[in-house]
């Protein structure tokens, strides 16, 4: 116990994020989540995802005996609904390899065994920061690690450096687009949140649209939110409408943070919306961006700001 509160506080940082994927699949807050889900009455999400996928994604969905239902007489039928794909689009031609093997020397290998689990990564994170720059390629390297853990380990790494180099924006880049693990693609969108590096943003807005994974989808709002371009503005203002709480949520943040007086229409629109959290939100960026508070019913703000504000 001690030792852990000797910590420093980016160590301390690297531990509670490796904790949130661990305990909530890459989301904020585990009774936040849960109190998000039951709001939502959304199905229960998929299970842990393996390391390593060699051939696509499953073709049908699974079925207890593969038995299917048969529709009755008086009812048409209807099209079984097709499974979710675990892949960001992007990764359905691209020649995407993992690599068996990432280190060259000893020292190197005990690095990335180090890793290998969450329990022992800040050791690993503890060599790292004490001389980045010879690590970096390394880490570089690790993020296309056929082992998942020391993928999703690298990524949370490589935000805690805060190295905004053209090579590590390339590596987490291609992380966050290709990678088959939809956690691995969550956390590498979440270091971009500390990294704020305008070369994402183009690439987060690419995994705010389209990703399947919510997880993915928020981080990627969250990340835009914070490097605070206005060139995302547009896809935050779609992204407030998205099925998944927390991808609202987290749009509505970044809007925020923008304080993009275009969004009005579509924050005043969250007032409604059926998560307590996203109203309380819009109503926080509503009173920031306008300068003034209507109160937290819809009708009010519509009426005083029924046009475009300038």
């Amino acid at each position: 116990m001690k030792r852990r509160l000797e910590l420093s506080s980016g160590a301390a940082f690297g531990l509670a994020l490796t904790l949130l994927i661990t305990l909530a699949g890459c989301g904020d807050n585990v009774v936040a989540r849960q109190k998000a889900a039951a709001e939502a009455q959304k199905s229960q999400a998929p299970g842990e995802v393996t390391a390593k996928i060699t051939s696509g994604p499953a073709n049908a969905p699974e079925t207890a005996g593969n038995i299917q239902a048969q529709p009755s007489a008086e009812e048409p039928a209807t099209e079984p609904e097709k499974p979710k794909s675990r892949f960001h689009p992007a990764a359905k031609d691209a020649d995407y390899r993992y690599l068996d093997k990432v280190w060259e020397t000893d020292e190197e290998r005990e690095v990335i065994e180090y890793l290998t689990r969450a329990a022992t990564a800040e050791k690993g994170y503890r060599i790292v920061k004490k001389n980045p720059q010879k690590w970096l390629p390394l880490l570089r390297k690790s993020i296309k690690a056929d082992h998942r853990e020391v993928r999703i380990q690298t990524a949370v790494i490589l935000g805690l450096l805060k190295d905004k180099s053209h090579e590590t924006f390339l590596s987490l880049k291609d992380c966050l687009l290709l990678d088959s693990d939809p956690d691995v693609r969550a956390i590498a969108a979440k270091a971009f949140v500390v990294l704020k590096n305008k070369e994402a943003v183009q690439v987060l807005i690419r995994s705010m649209n389209e990703d399947p994974y919510e997880a993915a989808r928020a981080n990627a709002a969250w990340a835009l939110g914070s490097i605070g371009d206005h060139d995302a503005v547009e896809h935050l203002r779609k992204a407030t409408r998205d099925d998944d709480t927390f991808v609202r949520l987290r749009s509505v943040s970044a809007l925020l943070k923008i304080k993009s007086k275009s969004a009005i229409p579509e924050l005043i629109d969250r007032l409604e919306d059926k998560s307590p959290m996203v109203r309380e939100r819009a109503h926080e960026a509503l009173r920031t961006i306008t300068g003034t508070d209507k109160g937290k019913d819809r009708e009010p703000w519509a009426r005083a700001f029924s046009r475009p504000v300038e």
